[in-house]
């Protein structure tokens, strides 16, 4: 945390840099402690509400001063105490009216931010003052806070000093009474976006996403964290939808993390080929590519630094992380052939006959400390073939780390798989295609569509299959192929105001193209359902994520047509063993943690491998009627995330945390994997 006290005393050439930097510590997600200096915050906040055309320095006690005693100043803060929020409901349509406040049952000792602003555009600049968090006497307050009690704050005293009446005090007091309280609108506007969602019990419950203001500060203030990938989203008219927005300029900074697939499709041959030729069967180009080569030649050096044994214990957790995952990729070739061979290909045992690979593929290591030291000496012979990495071949500081990780890595791969015998019906869905799916899956993501999106197409399929509506029993894959993030915005809708054509206020979204495979394990049904394939893909809807849903298009010009392909299996472990006849460069969409804190978001973040993804709604309150909202209950809800990984369709059991439930319950709700999903 920043102490303003050590910030009133810093001195720079320009005041206005001075100023500036004043304004970035208050509005950041982090607040800033300010005991012993309450009047020069009071004054910070009151010089803060000015507006561009009215600048003064921050510090000017006499114009602050000047503001407090000013009768129209007053009135406009008033107008803004109503609409103090934790929850914005004008993101993605600013004509959304409402004011949400929910507060965690911590609030204030967790050492976070939570408010915000959201109403107009010409009170923004004048939020400030009631809105803005701070540190104070070992909690997060606001001047809201203060003005919401009953009994005196020495805040609210310490403003009376500079000039605030009396009579001023008690009108702030009286708009601002009960606000730390938990409350919703009894009403959804109607330009709020409603999603339904089915309960489980036959019924379906009205969901209004909201943005959380303390989770999207936070998001955005991440891009000064140079672990995480971080790209802005524009917003055309800021102003309208939060104050937040308004400081920032509408360039708001998400999560950017694009899923990374490859083109080419290595085959069984092409590994069996580089046996033949190279003799080894490890993926050897991870080593050298520029991240990990960097952390391999960072470790070797072993710098000394003074650190503590706590953090040594991190330290050496997440340089182990690091080289399993550098491990993991280097033994993916083996992995593969381990899951072909697992599929029935003889070729591999007649083409590696006698050799330590095959009795890793074949799961029947005789000993591995001798597979160990043969892995071994393959790595650190091919470090020594460039001058890149030579001075890390056998190395006595990298020697361990290395051992350590291949012999983990290889009782993985040998580790015995436990057949499926999950009967029932499963179809695969080969090569559906998207077109401008929404690539924000949820207001703090730009990379690949919600969770939720793909169990809306799943839900939509089988309603109109022929299952009952309202049914949440169902579980789902999702294969990705091809990832696009489009450029530039979709046009903004229009609309005539005053006799003018104008740009609507809905905020540009950014879309994406893919191609994916979706694999459904049908529900339990009394009824029979017809499974022939023109049935099924006339039952598989045509929009999907906002965008369009469809088929590749196949074949030569005058002589094309719409590819589509459904294989329908009676086991998961036939399913399970038709992977492999897919091409390598498919990625299955697999589990990593659910609903993380910030804290583990970060760290897993920090470690690559990993996207985060939109993945449910988390309610406010339980689901209850509202006016603008018939025949459904309703509640609003603020976004979920999970993190995820891209799982090789060729890895050792791909389906292990893949496949994707629905589950509904009275805190919201989330997209999630079974505890123990089987493969193969």
């Amino acid at each position: 945390m920043k102490i303003l006290g050590d910030l009133l005393k810093v001195e720079m050439e320009e005041k206005d840099e001075w100023n500036e930097m004043l304004k970035r510590v208050f509005f950041s997600d982090v607040p800033v402690v300010i005991d012993g200096h309450v009047t020069e915050t009071l004054i910070i906040l009151t010089n803060l509400t000015r507006s561009n055309a009215d600048k003064a320095d921050l510090d000017d006690e006499a114009a602050a001063k000047e503001l407090l005693k000013s009768d129209q100043w007053h009135a406009d803060i008033i107008e803004t105490a109503p609409w103090v929020t934790t929850h914005y409901l004008k993101d993605p349509n600013s004509r959304a009216t409402g004011c949400a406040r929910w507060f965690p049952e911590n609030y204030g000792e967790d050492g976070e931010k939570y408010l915000g602003w959201s109403h107009n555009a010409n009170k923004v600049s004048r939020s400030h003052f009631l809105a803005t968090e701070f540190f104070w006497n070992n909690r997060v307050t606001s001047l809201f806070e203060a003005f919401s009690k009953e009994d005196g704050s020495p805040l609210i005293d310490e403003l009376s000093v500079l000039g605030v009446s009396a009579e001023k005090v008690q009108q702030l007091r009286e708009l601002c009474r009960g606000g730390m309280s938990n409350s919703l609108p009894d009403f959804v506007s109607p330009e709020s976006k409603v999603l339904l969602f089915p309960d489980g019990k036959g019924e379906y419950v009205a969901v209004t996403p909201l943005v959380a203001a303390g989770v999207q500060r936070w998001v955005h203030n991440l891009v000064t964290n140079p672990d995480i990938r971080s790209r802005p989203v524009f917003y055309a008219r800021p102003l309208l939808v939060s104050s937040f927005l308004g400081t920032c300029s509408g360039k708001l900074y998400c999560f950017h993390y694009l899923p990374r697939l490859g083109k080419r499709d290595h085959k069984l041959e092409d590994s069996l080929h580089r046996w033949r030729t190279k003799r080894h069967l490890l993926s050897v180009g991870c080593i050298f590519q520029k991240k990990n080569l960097a952390f391999l030649l960072h470790c070797s050096l072993g710098k000394v630094v003074v650190e503590s044994e706590k953090q040594r214990e991190d330290r050496l957790k997440q340089e182990a992380v690091c080289i399993g995952a550098i491990i993991e990729e280097l033994f993916s070739r083996l992995s593969m052939l381990r899951a072909h061979y697992l599929a029935g290909e003889s070729q591999i045992g007649q083409t590696l006959e006698g050799t330590i690979e095959l009795q890793l593929i074949q799961g029947s290591l005789r000993d591995i400390d001798e597979a160990v030291e043969y892995f071994l000496s393959q790595l650190n012979d091919v470090l020594e073939q460039t001058g890149y990495s030579v001075q890390l071949a056998y190395h006595p500081r990298l020697l361990p780390i290395f051992e350590k990780g291949i012999k983990e890595t290889i009782i993985k791969i040998a580790e015995p798989i436990e057949p499926a015998d999950i009967k029932g019906q499963f179809l695969h869905f080969k090569r559906l295609v998207a077109y401008d799916a929404n690539a924000r899956s949820n207001p703090y993501i730009l990379a690949l569509p919600a969770l939720t999106a793909w169990a809306g197409l799943v839900h939509a399929f089988l309603c109109n299959l022929g299952y009952e509506s309202g049914q949440t029993d169902f579980r789902f894959a999702v294969i990705l192929r091809k990832y696009g993030l489009n450029k530039g915005h979709p046009l903004p809708e229009q609309e005539v105001k005053h006799g003018k054509v104008l740009n609507g206020p809905i905020i540009d979204r950014r879309s994406c193209d893919l191609e994916f495979d979706l694999m459904i394990q049908l529900p339990r049904s009394s009824k029979e359902v017809d499974l022939g394939e023109d049935n099924l893909f006339g039952c598989m809807p045509s929009r999907f994520a906002g965008g369009t849903l469809t088929h590749p298009i196949e074949g030569t010009y005058g002589q094309c047509d719409l590819y589509q392909c459904c294989a329908v299996y009676r086991s998961l472990e036939e399913l399970s063993g038709s992977l492999c006849q897919l091409p390598s460069y498919a990625r299955i969409i697999s589990s990593v943690c659910e609903s993380p804190g910030k804290h583990e978001l970060i760290s897993l973040l920090s470690e690559g491998k990993v996207l985060p993804i939109g993945s449910g709604f988390r309610f406010l309150g339980n689901p209850t009627v509202r006016k603008g909202i018939e025949g459904y209950s309703h509640a609003f809800a603020y976004s979920d995330m999970s993190v995820i990984r891209l799982t090789s369709v060729h890895s050792i059991n791909p389906l292990d945390r893949s496949f994707w439930s629905m589950n509904y319950s009275d805190s919201g709700i989330a997209i999630s994997v079974e505890q123990h999903t089987h493969g193969r």
